[in-house]
């Protein structure tokens, strides 16, 4: 007699597998707007120069916002206080 196939479906989740679908879905989003960020930079500002440079610095700033170092609330503010972007 086979054995019943449990429905992947059902299988309940743990918190932590909750936490490595979160980390993981922040991460490809920092890398997506990472991606389209340096592509605008590199083709209509010239900063083909620096970008490598660029993006270790975001890779670096966004494990600081991952580790609760720094929070997106406090670089939305430095951005609109000290270059009027509001985000």
């Amino acid at each position: 007699m086979k054995k019943k196939r449990t429905n992947p479906m059902k299988i309940p989740a743990t918190q932590a597998d909750v936490d490595r679908a979160l980390e993981r879905g922040v991460r490809d989003g920092v890398r997506s707007a990472s991606a389209i960020f340096l592509t605008v930079l590199c083709d209509k500002f010239s900063g083909g120069d620096y970008v490598a440079d660029v993006w270790a610095e975001i890779n670096k700033l966004s494990e600081e916002v991952m580790e609760h170092r720094v929070s997106l609330k406090d670089l939305e503010r430095v951005l609109e206080d000290e270059y009027g972007i509001v985000c």
